[in-house]
């Protein structure tokens, strides 16, 4: 019945270890409940989904400032790291996205082809990639295009999320 029904689902998304800094729950409690979830995706032989990068309030974004990513990815390494026994046990792999800062504000993020391809890589694990979604990246205030961010994700990237908006907010509407 419901399994029959998702059988041919290529992805899933378990969304996020906590989902905004004024939720901060023990941050214990949202690794638990991604793992979980990955359970629950080999259960139904989805295999992969899109768990968002924690951002928190005490790493500002400062315009990309490279000691602030670096510590972003480091403090995001040790969350996906507690994952990765229940990635092997499973088999799923998860996908971290970009966002914008329309989603997240002042908040540290990943918000380019580099900086999402730069958290790929400090993982260095098979059962890890990239996901990019299109919409965050139109409210990405640059000149650059999505493909060239997508050019920079190269074979890291395993999942697009297409969707549309005014550049202004997070609208998912159809391209």
């Amino acid at each position: 019945p419901f399994a029959h029904a998702v059988q041919n689902l290529a992805q899933a998304a378990a969304h996020a270890f906590q989902r905004r800094p004024q939720e901060m729950l023990p941050l214990h409690r949202g690794v638990h409940a991604e793992k979980n979830a990955l359970r629950l995706c080999r259960t139904l032989g989805i295999p992969k989904t899109v768990i968002h990068a924690q951002y928190t309030p005490f790493i500002p974004y400062e315009n990309g400032s490279p000691e602030r990513l670096a510590e972003f990815r480091r403090w995001n390494k040790s969350l996906y790291d507690q994952l990765i026994p229940t990635m092997e046990e499973t088999g799923v792999k998860v996908l971290v996205e970009n966002s914008a800062e329309a989603n997240v504000g002042q908040w540290c993020y990943f918000m380019t082809g580099e900086e999402l391809a730069a958290m790929v890589d400090e993982m260095h694990h098979p059962l890890f990639g990239a996901v990019w979604d299109t919409g965050h990246a139109n409210l990405t205030q640059t000149k650059v295009t999505c493909a060239d961010f997508v050019r920079a994700l190269g074979s890291r990237l395993k999942c697009l999320h297409v969707h549309d908006n005014t550049g202004h907010w997070d609208e998912h509407a159809c391209p």
